[in-house]
């Protein structure tokens, strides 16, 4: 009895190593997997850092204390300057700040007012230079169009009610 006991206990052992061995196999391959995308996203990571200087490297916590670090003020006028001085659409801005571009729209008119976190990334973006707006949109697969460049018809001369007055001709008196 004791013999089959013994066999028993093996068997079930090496069934049990063999089971064990074929789900650890998937799991090696999942952690493979995991670690390729790991490397990729510290690639991005550090490509983003270089438009983000002043982000601390580490945790996310990290980047998102560097947001509340400064209080930024942000007006609607403000906006739509920065945003023509760029040479953006407000889609083209709205993209880049990670937002709709509906939401930029009520910036400028003034409906709304952006988010602290919203209004750090306009900050970031109205102090980047052209090469890493550039850059920027290149990243994220948007292109600039070129606008065709209209020439400007001559502007009437406005008419005002006085120089309107002034050149009809006066009315004959009639004589009785």
């Amino acid at each position: 009895m004791a013999k089959l006991q013994q066999l028993l206990n093996e068997e079930i052992r090496r069934m049990s190593r063999k089971e064990v061995n074929g789900l650890m196999k998937a799991l090696r391959t999942q952690i493979s997997g995991l670690r390729d995308l790991v490397k990729e996203l510290n690639g991005r990571v550090k490509a983003l850092e270089k438009f983000h200087p002043k982000a601390e490297s580490g945790t996310a916590e990290s980047f998102g204390n560097q947001f509340e670090a400064k209080a930024v003020r942000v007006t609607a006028e403000r906006i739509r300057k920065w945003r023509k001085k760029l040479g953006l659409s407000q889609a083209q801005f709205a993209t880049l700040i990670g937002v709709n571009a509906i939401s930029v729209n009520h910036w400028e008119t003034g409906k709304t007012v952006p988010r602290p976190v919203q209004k750090q990334k306009i900050a970031s973006l109205r102090d980047a230079g052209s090469r890493q707006i550039a850059q920027l949109l290149a990243a994220n697969h948007i292109e600039i169009k070129k606008k065709a460049v209209k020439k400007a018809a001559p502007k009437k001369a406005a008419v005002t009610k006085k120089a309107a007055v002034e050149a009809k001709p006066a009315k004959a008196e009639v004589k009785a």
